[in-house]
């Protein structure tokens, strides 16, 4: 059947849960903050800590550095401005736009922590689901198992490049035979 790595076979049910949640979502390949995560199904902060230190999901700060939000703003602003803007800030019923605005003008640059699906980490935590792929088609395999076929190609271009498994047709259709690997 499947190699099944250490991480995965110690690991608890609800993680892998909110990692497929994740990878069958249209927002696999967006990055997301916590709020967002917190609608998949599986969700829990410690599901979310696993995921981070099995480095299936890449955790990166926004909002200071490098990769900070946007360029600061250039414009001074005038003392009414500033005034509006505290004044306005602590009105509770504002748009998000609004709120943006005012903190630029304040000068306060709220940091976020941004989660995104790792792609390399994908084909071990494949694996170790679902085990090993046998003759089945890679379009066949991601329909079956309700994940983007763009990502399972990957896994299976994956496995042939590791010579883990090699490509047969079958009638016009290209199908993955792995080895099972024997043990002495």
């Amino acid at each position: 059947m499947g190699q099944d790595g250490p991480k995965i076979t110690e690991a608890p049910l609800a993680p892998l849960e909110l990692l497929l949640e994740w990878v069958r979502s249209p927002l696999v390949d967006s990055t997301l903050n916590t709020n967002q995560i917190g609608k998949f199904k599986g969700y829990t902060p410690s599901a979310l800590n696993w995921l981070v230190e099995n480095e299936y999901v890449v955790r990166f700060h926004r909002g200071g550095g490098m990769s900070r939000p946007g360029p600061r703003r250039t414009k001074m602003a005038t003392y009414p401005e500033l005034v509006r803007a505290r004044l306005g800030l602590k009105n509770s019923n504002l748009k998000p736009s609004t709120i943006r605005y005012y903190n630029s003008v304040l000068g306060i640059r709220n940091p976020e922590d941004l989660f995104k699906v790792n792609a390399k980490g994908l084909p071990a935590m494949f694996e170790g689901i679902f085990g090993l792929p046998h003759r089945v088609n890679a379009t066949t395999f991601a329909k079956t198992h309700q994940l983007p076929t763009a990502k399972v190609k990957e896994w299976f271009r994956d496995l042939v490049r590791s010579e883990r498994a090699s490509i047969i047709a079958v009638r016009g259709k290209r199908l993955i035979v792995c080895q099972v690997e024997t043990e002495p």
